[in-house]
């Protein structure tokens, strides 16, 4: 997914942080799943950063 982690502009010129949604973790290849949980984890990092 090329755009995981890239800050965009969406409706109303608001930021929008695309990251995977939690099932896709769940889903995905067993041995990619912790690399991408912490893929994840760093991208709600950054959201929370952005919020606080």
């Amino acid at each position: 997914m090329s755009e995981r982690g890239r800050w965009h502009t969406g409706l109303r010129e608001l930021p929008v942080l695309v990251t995977l949604h939690p099932s896709a973790l769940l889903r995905g290849d067993p041995a990619e799943r912790e690399s991408a949980y912490a893929q994840w984890l760093a991208d709600l990092e950054r959201a929370g950063e952005y919020l606080a």
